[in-house]
């Protein structure tokens, strides 16, 4: 029965993508679609990476790390997206396709020096998420502190900024959203001359279920979407 409703759901959210897509004059190819899968049980993975998703977003290191593990012969991209604690981040490095949720100077430098350290000898791609909206419940690098300190990130060689994550208020009208997501478009673009070597602006993560189609429309490259496809969240065991 979870199947069926992960693609029921599926379906309509792939026909709201290609709209979205279309009205802006982009390609569906264009947009990934990341699974959020925290809270879900791993059946329900399971049946999504049948219906050829293969991205999938967690936000806790512990249950990332069980599931990682349970899964661990599916061919499948992990993204990381919650917040992330220094202290946690040394289980995280070198096993996600995707930080999402760099929000300060401090973190990226702790990710680069365990990456450098990593047995994998991988260089851990990380998303510098922004606070444009000047909420103090958010986290992340406002406009004016990004630009003051992107050389120093940029200098980190454990690691590759490839591109910004934001959060919009949680307004009533998804439509709102469009300015948040319009400015974090604005900054990945004024930032693009700023980076050098490996480092690029190619992906702005931002929408979820409430607004990915705004989003889109602003130019979001991945989109996050939880209990819309996957169905609702379980405090069973995995």
């Amino acid at each position: 029965m979870g199947g069926k409703l992960i693609k029921e759901n599926l379906k309509i959210i792939n026909d709201k993508i290609s709209r979205a897509c279309k009205f802006a004059g982009r390609s569906v190819e264009d947009v990934t679609l990341v699974a959020v899968s925290k809270k879900q049980e791993v059946i329900k993975i399971q049946e999504a990476l049948n219906l050829d998703i293969c991205n999938f977003g967690e936000n806790y290191v512990q249950e990332f790390l069980q599931k990682k593990e349970i899964l661990k012969q599916e061919k499948l991209s992990w993204h990381f997206i919650g917040p992330l604690q220094s202290n946690k981040a040394k289980k995280i490095v070198g096993e996600v396709e995707l930080i999402h949720s760099v929000h300060k100077l401090a973190l990226a430098k702790t990710l680069s020096d365990l990456s450098l350290k990593n047995e994998k000898d991988n260089i851990q791609r990380i998303l510098l998420q922004v606070n444009l909206s000047g909420e103090t419940s958010k986290s992340g690098f406002t406009e004016e502190d990004l630009l003051c300190q992107l050389d120093e990130i940029q200098a980190n060689k454990g690691i590759q900024i490839s591109g910004l994550m934001t959060m919009p208020p949680l307004y009533k009208q998804a439509e709102e959203s469009r300015i948040t997501f319009n400015k974090a478009f604005e900054l990945s673009q004024k930032l693009c001359s700023r980076l050098s070597g490996i480092h690029n602006m190619d992906q702005l993560s931002m929408g979820t279920s409430q607004d990915f189609e705004a989003a889109i429309l602003e130019g979001a490259t991945i989109v996050r979407l939880g209990t819309i496809l996957l169905g609702a969240r379980s405090d069973k065991d995995l």
